[in-house]
């Protein structure tokens, strides 16, 4: 979709806009964010655009340099905002697994697929998987000539764990095969969370 020198002009004082605004208080970070991404834009419309940008070049070029020195002035809180923010996140990356180790937990006993609470619900999918022999060993070799023996080879696609659990879920091996499949597959179950916030 074709751009305006309106929407050039809107995003050029958008970067000037928000630079001021990160300048006066560098805690308003998402300010730079929309600085940056400003720019980015500005940037693709011009590898695009040439023609419709060509008569803003001088401008594009001080907001650039304008950009560069608000960085250069702010890295020591940039670097301090990164570290902080980095600190936050792998705290509530530990707290998200502990929850999450939690609820699985609970709807194992409770036998239940939801949970709610005023913020929002959180759905709970009990998922199969499977694990195959590491190829190039004598168990890969194994499953291969069981595949091929059983005629099921084009089912599970030269053997692919997605299909092959598929295959064994539906019946499609005797049960002398299923059980041999058994014991050289490792077949595991877990949970997938899928949380929605109320809006």
């Amino acid at each position: 979709m074709a751009i305006t020198q309106q929407q050039v002009q809107e995003a050029c004082a958008n970067i000037e806009r928000s630079l001021e605004t990160f300048r006066a208080d560098p805690q308003k970070v998402d300010q730079l964010g929309g600085a940056l991404a400003a720019q980015q834009w500005l940037r693709e419309q011009y590898r695009t655009n040439k023609d419709l940008l060509e008569p803003h070049v001088d401008r594009l070029r001080d907001l650039g340099r304008a950009i560069c020195d608000c960085l250069r002035a702010a890295r020591e809180a940039l670097t301090e905002e990164y570290l902080r923010a980095m600190d936050a996140e792998n705290a509530w990356k530990s707290r998200r697994q502990t929850c999450r180790d939690a609820l699985i937990e609970l709807a194992r006993a409770d036998n239940v697929e939801h949970f709610e609470s005023s913020s929002g619900r959180i759905d709970l999918k009990q998922v199969k998987s499977m694990t195959l022999p590491k190829a190039g060993t004598p168990q890969r070799e194994e499953l291969a000539g069981l595949i091929r023996d059983s005629g099921r080879w084009e089912d599970v696609t030269a053997p692919n764990a997605a299909r092959l659990l598929k295959a064994l879920d539906e019946g499609l091996f005797t049960p002398e095969q299923a059980a041999r499949l058994a014991l050289l597959c490792r077949v595991g179950t877990s949970f997938r969370l899928m949380g929605r916030l109320n809006r």
